[in-house]
């Protein structure tokens, strides 16, 4: 089984659709908020998330990445694509005029209200909690590009970054 959590309308064909609405007619509709998610252990392939972190508090998204090693096999491949924090800050340091009188505090939290966000993440944070969730070979790809074909062009937002990690097989 493969896993696509947060999908929203996002269909991808040969993959199970998980999201907390049900206007967007997912497969099963599940609050990622709430672990643990509705499946088996050791029964998903691969697992996929676009922007859905963010969406999360800090303690609920390392509770669903920890959710996510309960739910894959062995040698399975977790690919996770969130908006760039580092990036959003040059961004809002160099290219919004209306934001130059801003305090960085004041760009950060009216992004955080206008988008719902809960957390941003980083590479370094991402990484550190894929660590502690139990993942390995953990990694950066280059957006829609992966070593696994099913992953490849999955992607659709240009302001992230992606990480793949890997459950290990003993």
């Amino acid at each position: 089984m493969n896993l696509n959590l947060g999908s929203g309308a996002d269909k991808l064909p040969g993959w199970t659709s998980v999201d907390m609405n049900p206007e967007y007619t997912p497969d099963v509709v599940h609050d990622l908020r709430e672990t643990p998610l509705p499946f088996d252990d050791a029964s998903a392939d691969l697992v996929y998330m676009e922007m859905a972190l963010s969406q999360l508090y800090l303690s609920q998204g390392i509770a669903l990445l920890r959710d996510c090693f309960r739910l894959m096999r062995p040698g399975a491949t977790l690919r996770v694509n969130e908006f760039d924090f580092q990036l959003l800050l040059a961004t809002w340091e160099t290219r919004e005029p209306k934001w130059w009188n801003m305090t960085m505090a004041e760009k950060h939290f009216s992004h955080f209200h206008r988008y719902g966000w809960h957390m941003l993440w980083d590479r370094e944070t991402l990484t550190k909690h894929l660590a502690l969730a139990g993942f390995e070979n953990i990694h950066e790809e280059t957006r829609t590009l992966s070593a696994i074909q099913a992953l490849k062009s999955l992607d659709k937002r240009r302001s992230g970054f992606c990480m793949e990690a890997t459950k290990p097989i003993a």
